[in-house]
């Protein structure tokens, strides 16, 4: 499987209301998260303007081959995290540090 089978980007559009969490959604692609955060910000009157928010966040999706493919090497002992184990690792690093 060549790399860009393996994993894509997408985005990931939390809506906020009145600051606090509302929603989450998780788009096919950057563009995408881009149009419906502009055409909500289009249809929402002036109080909804004031009251709702959106943030965007872009996100990996893998493959679950090449995770599994990783983990065996991994259990193996023939690699090292990375890629997507990596974060995983460091992530757990930084929580256990804190």
């Amino acid at each position: 499987m060549e790399t860009n089978e393996t994993q894509r980007t997408v985005a990931v559009i939390t809506i906020f209301y009145k600051e606090r969490y509302l929603t989450s959604l998780v788009l096919d692609d950057t563009k995408t998260g881009d149009i419906f955060v502009e055409v909500m910000q289009c249809a929402l009157n002036r109080k909804g303007q004031q009251h709702i928010t959106f943030r965007k966040e872009l996100r990996t999706v893998y493959d679950i081959d090449t995770i599994f493919e990783d983990l065996f090497a991994l259990s193996d002992g023939y690699a090292e995290p990375q890629g997507a184990l990596l974060n995983v690792v460091e992530e757990i690093d930084r929580s256990e540090r804190r």
